[in-house]
């Protein structure tokens, strides 16, 4: 198991906007932030503050959206995650990500992935 991600860490483009897409489709307004070369996404409930918004990386913040938008998530012991969830009609089948080294790792992506598709792609 590697080391823990202790603070924000560098996103690819299609990371931010996975993550970006999912926060949008769970009810919250969404901007991007920007320190130096480092870009990261806020989040806030409607006239709430801005917070840091990171499901790829948070246990928290995915088991979060998971539980906000109803959603069941299934880790295989071969470690190949699927959520779904029933708010979405186009995601009645589950949402598999593949095959990851960390469990955890591979719900969180299947949560933010199947949370994005409510939104649309």
């Amino acid at each position: 198991m590697g080391a823990p991600v202790t603070g924000p860490r560098f996103l690819a483009e299609s990371e931010l906007q996975l993550t970006e897409r999912a926060a949008a489709a769970a009810g919250y307004e969404v901007r991007r932030f920007r320190a130096r070369d480092l870009v990261v996404v806020h989040v806030r409930e409607p006239g709430g503050p801005w917070r840091y918004f990171a499901p790829l990386d948070s246990n928290a913040e995915a088991f979060a959206l998971q539980v906000r938008m109803c959603m069941s998530v299934d880790v295989g012991t071969d470690r190949h995650a699927t959520a779904k969830t029933p708010i979405a009609p186009q995601m009645r089948e589950p949402l598999p990500v593949g095959h990851w080294s960390e469990a955890a790792a591979a719900a969180r992506l299947a949560i933010v992935k199947a949370v994005a598709l409510v939104k649309g792609e």
